[in-house]
């Protein structure tokens, strides 16, 4: 056998498993670009998933109640001490100041605080100048307000209605219960007759992306 024949011969057997340094490289770079595309579509996965269910949940509060009226929320007031939102529905609309929002599983949100033409202001619930009138279970009414520490309290409530932790905090609008939350903690106060009632919401605010106003 020539020396080329023995030099083609070798060539030709050689093990198609052993790679180049370079050639190593560019399969791993490539494995990382496939692994980066394979995670980033997971990613895009669970947001349409997470998507489809919040639209899910949506359509069911509009079937049962379809007075409500159905707006998205735009973003957030860039701001620490101030708790708003800003939802796509404006004047033209029809929305007035005063109007409670719920979420989609009919939680309270806050209530619009401006109207403009093409969008409002939502003030939420842990807003220091958010207030409203709720009740304790069935057992006396008092105020929601929200303070400077992002808590909610409930204002003017005396020492002698057996408020306990757990106990519902809700209010009703026309024929509807919003359920607001549950008392976290209660404290009598040395000078002063009423109690200091401090309240866990059930909604969890800043995570919604779309809220139900109430007519």
């Amino acid at each position: 056998m020539t020396f080329k024949r023995i030099l083609l011969a070798l060539f030709f057997s050689f093990p198609n498993n052993i790679l180049f340094p370079s050639i190593v490289s560019s399969r791993i770079e490539e494995l990382k670009r496939k692994n980066l595309d394979f995670r980033l579509t997971l990613e895009r996965m669970k947001t349409l998933e997470e998507e489809n269910r919040r639209l899910r949940r949506a359509l069911g509060i509009k079937e049962r109640r379809p007075d409500l009226i159905y707006a998205r929320v735009l973003g957030f007031y860039p701001s620490g001490f101030r708790k708003v939102a800003f939802i796509d529905l404006g004047k033209r609309d029809g929305i007035i100041k005063g109007t409670l929002a719920i979420d989609s599983q009919g939680y309270l949100l806050g209530k619009i605080s401006q109207s403009f033409n093409e969008y409002s202001e939502l003030i939420l619930l842990d807003d220091p100048y958010f207030s409203l009138p709720v009740l304790i279970e069935n057992k006396t009414a008092g105020l929601l307000k929200g303070t400077l520490w992002g808590s909610l309290k409930i204002l003017y409530v005396e020492g002698d209605k057996n408020i306990s932790i757990g106990d519902k905090v809700w209010l009703k609008y026309a024929d509807l219960p919003i359920v607001v939350g549950r008392v976290q903690r209660v404290r009598e106060t040395k000078n002063d007759f009423f109690l200091d009632i401090e309240v866990k919401p059930k909604s969890n605010v800043y995570s919604v992306r779309e809220v139900f106003l109430l007519k």
